[in-house]
């Protein structure tokens, strides 16, 4: 799985299990594991843009906001959930 792309923004799947383990014996599917990593890449865009630039917001047909951090935090979750399975209902 890919690294980070700024030391302290993104972890790896591979940071996340190695540090944080729960207690006892634990295993996850893989289905979790790109649940994961879509999670924190994801989270990893967001702060990427707003660390970075201005806040540009346009609105939606339904007037709800939609900002870059929105757009580009989708992507990346996207970039992981399309190696599952699993259907996606997304923006």
């Amino acid at each position: 799985m890919p690294g980070p792309k700024r030391p302290g923004i993104a972890l790896s799947y591979n940071f996340w299990i190695q540090n944080f383990k729960p207690m006892g014996p634990f295993q996850l599917n893989a289905d979790a594991r790109i649940a994961i990593q879509a999670a924190l890449d994801g989270g990893a865009a967001i702060l990427e843009v707003y660390h970075n630039e201005t806040t540009e917001v346009e609105l939606k047909g339904d007037e709800s906001p939609l900002t870059q951090a929105d757009l580009r935090s989708n992507a990346a979750i996207m970039n992981w959930l399309e190696q599952s399975e699993h259907p996606v209902l997304s923006e």
